[in-house]
């Protein structure tokens, strides 16, 4: 199993290539969806109607019903952060 190379130290998630980390509550812009606020979360949640799941997550924020989980290349992707 890889290890992971973004350890989530004090609940804080590093972002690559950067000199800031993410928390839950922090809002967040990545590249993928660049018109699209989300809020920082960690803990249990379900996206695409599938099971629960616990690790990161962002839901966005004009529609809190849509939940994504935060992939490893959104971390690289990460280009505004507003601290919670």
């Amino acid at each position: 199993m890889a290890t992971c190379n973004f350890c989530c130290a004090n609940n804080r998630l590093n972002l690559p290539n950067k000199k800031f980390t993410i928390k839950p509550g922090d809002i967040i812009v990545i590249g993928r969806f660049s018109s699209i606020r989300w809020k920082v979360g960690y803990g249990w949640f379900s996206f695409d109607g599938n099971r629960k799941i616990c690790g990161w997550y962002m839901k966005q924020i004009e529609d809190p019903k849509i939940v994504k989980p935060i992939q490893e290349i959104d971390l690289y992707d990460v280009y505004i952060v507003q601290p919670q």
